[in-house]
């Protein structure tokens, strides 16, 4: 399990496929609509605290930097609690 997010480590992410009609003025692009969808139902769901920074950037294949890069170009702020700082904290100790 990894402890800073309590997931589990080099897994594969199940996909469930949904389909959702949407009318054509809602839709940019038809080519980047489901891309775009996902991405935002992802960032609803950090944002209701569902899923971690981790879980998003694996869906959207991307590592944890480019994941807080996705989320920054978007304005959205990290979900960075006490307990993320307590584990960085012990895991990486100011030097003397």
């Amino acid at each position: 399990m990894d402890q800073l997010h309590g997931e589990p480590t080099g897994g594969i992410v199940l996909l469930r496929k949904i389909v959702v009609g949407f009318p054509d003025e809602l839709v940019r692009s038809p080519e980047t609509a489901s891309q775009e969808l996902l991405e935002a139902a992802l960032l609803q769901a950090y944002l209701m605290g569902r899923i971690t920074i981790r879980s998003l950037g694996k869906v959207l294949g991307l590592d944890l930097w480019q994941a807080e890069r996705f989320l920054e170009a978007r304005g959205v702020p990290l979900n960075y609690g006490e307990n993320n700082l307590e584990l960085d904290r012990t895991s990486f100790p100011m030097p003397a």
